[in-house]
């Protein structure tokens, strides 16, 4: 899973909780897969999108059929990096085009709520441009396939599902602490252990794309 500090198991206990349900879930399905969690804290998804090849492609194992690339990012682009939407929903096309280049199959999870922590924006412009990344995703995906958050569609080429987990009413608010932590930027155990669940349906999805 490529991502920031959200994914970075290495960035607080309850990151390193998420990376291991994650492990457990794709366990508890009988799927014998290896993981690595590369996400680097405060990382942008445009300098993501940029390193593709020295960061992700050394992974790639040819001997493995379903080597998935999972991209969770855009949070810090909107937030803190004055990237606008057009640029994040670009940035996402450009990484995930360089990973299935690469022989991967890629699963792009929506971008996280954030109630806090912002730089030259608003939480309302925020709101906006993380929605108009998520509506240009779902126009090229298209009807659902699988569960209502799950979408598929054989006309894209730059990845091979779009997860738009972040739309569950469990993740909606970054400012309930059900799921998230008091900073509402990261979540908490329960709201990683309830993300790594969301996971299920694609990951058995997937093995049929």
């Amino acid at each position: 899973c490529r991502g920031d500090s959200m994914t970075n198991d290495s960035a607080s206990p309850e990151a390193s909780y998420y990376a291991e349900s994650t492990r457990r879930m794709l366990a508890s399905l009988g799927l014998n897969w290896h993981g690595v969690a590369y996400g680097i804290a405060g990382q942008y998804l445009q300098t993501a999108a940029a390193n593709v090849s020295t960061q992700i492609v050394p992974y790639r194992n040819s001997l493995i059929t379903n080597d998935v690339v999972i991209i969770q990012m855009g949070t810090n682009d909107l937030a803190l990096g004055s990237r606008s939407a057009a640029n994040v929903y670009d940035d996402t096309v450009t990484f995930c085009n360089a990973c299935k280049n690469a022989g991967f199959k890629v699963i792009i999870i929506g971008i996280a709520d954030r109630d806090a922590n912002f730089s030259g924006i608003t939480q309302a412009n925020f709101d906006i441009a993380r929605e108009s990344v998520r509506t240009s995703m779902l126009t090229d995906f298209g009807v659902a396939t699988a569960t209502s958050n799950i979408f598929s569609s054989n006309s894209v080429t730059y990845a091979d599902l779009y997860c738009d987990v972040f739309a569950n009413s469990k993740f909606a608010n970054a400012s309930d602490l059900t799921y998230w932590l008091a900073d509402k930027v990261h979540m908490n155990q329960t709201g990683y252990q309830a993300l790594a669940d969301e996971f299920k349906t694609p990951a058995v999805q997937l093995i049929s794309v």
